[in-house]
């Protein structure tokens, strides 16, 4: 389940030269859990998702890279998406993170300083 709205229009993956253990292509709750554990930075991409409480619910987290994608192939259906650039939970290394071009679905592995946008999921 996908939030109905961007979290964030800008906001830094965090922990750039750290590797956090966000090493899962598949499980952004997995990988979220990670870097709330081993990342102390305020205001990252995965600490908004984790401490949202949109619709009531707490269980929100990054979405990981194979996530991002799905999220990327039903974006029309799930609209309100932009465009921009999308945060994924996967780290391949630490000083970057994987995101996503939502206008062309390539995903790329860049630095964890950039800003990004952030939509989080949920599972059920």
């Amino acid at each position: 389940i996908a939030m109905k709205e961007d979290i964030a229009e800008e906001a830094k993956w965090g922990c750039k030269g750290e590797k956090v253990g966000a090493d899962s292509e598949s499980d952004g709750e997995y990988n979220t859990q990670k870097i709330i554990k081993n990342c102390q930075e305020e205001d990252i991409a995965a600490r908004l998702c984790a401490e949202s409480t949109e619709g009531e619910y707490e269980d929100w987290y990054l979405p990981s890279r194979k996530e991002l994608s799905l999220l990327y192939s039903n974006k029309d259906k799930i609209g309100g998406v932009s465009s921009g650039y999308y945060w994924s939970s996967l780290e391949p290394s630490s000083s970057n993170a994987w995101f996503q071009n939502f206008k062309n679905g390539v995903q790329i592995s860049y630095t964890k300083n950039y800003s990004n946008r952030v939509r989080c999921l949920r599972s059920f």
